[in-house]
């Protein structure tokens, strides 16, 4: 899975969100 923001493959780990029911990974609290 790719962060939406800065687009680095943060795979399983990293801060997790759910929006309108799709999942979404972040690398970092700042993304």
């Amino acid at each position: 899975m790719k962060d939406p923001v800065c687009g680095m493959d943060v795979g399983e780990k990293g801060d997790s969100l759910e929006y309108k029911g799709k999942p979404y990974r972040f690398c970092c609290a700042s993304c």
